[in-house]
């Protein structure tokens, strides 16, 4: 993994980049780093803005050369400020799977998704997680 972006949703083709980061050696594992002052290796090719109340955004990672993918999280800075230090947002792929995938508009998708598709871990159960993903 060495690319890391953040999208606003709904995703559209036509939808703009948020934010990017590179990271200068590809990242094996978990990784973290602050959007304002990202560290660990990883470098802004495109600074994250103030983010804005009320809007889901996605984070995702994967290579830049598309040769792969990691999972991602969306979020909103509501959901960022109910995180407490150590705790991390997670795609949650041990849910019990819905009946059916969210339905309606774009937008009432993201929210659909948003609100049940993740979960708060903490940082050690993240690592734990990521341990069993490595090669």
């Amino acid at each position: 993994m060495d690319l890391a972006r953040l999208d606003a949703e709904p995703l559209r083709d036509s939808t703009p980049r948020v934010a990017a980061w590179d990271a200068r050696t590809a990242v094996t594992g978990s990784t973290s780093w602050s959007f304002d002052r990202p560290d660990h290796g990883w470098v802004a090719k495109r600074p994250a803005p103030q983010l804005k109340p009320g809007v889901i955004y996605n984070l995702s990672a994967g290579a830049e050369d598309g040769s792969g993918t990691s999972s991602y999280v969306t979020f909103t800075t509501e959901d960022l400020q109910a995180i407490r230090p150590g705790q991390v947002r997670i795609y949650d792929t041990t849910r019990e799977v819905p009946a059916a995938e969210p339905t309606g508009s774009l937008e009432q998708q993201d929210r659909d998704e948003n609100n049940n598709f993740m979960r708060v871990v903490s940082q050690h159960q993240f690592a734990q997680a990521s341990l069993m993903c490595d090669p």
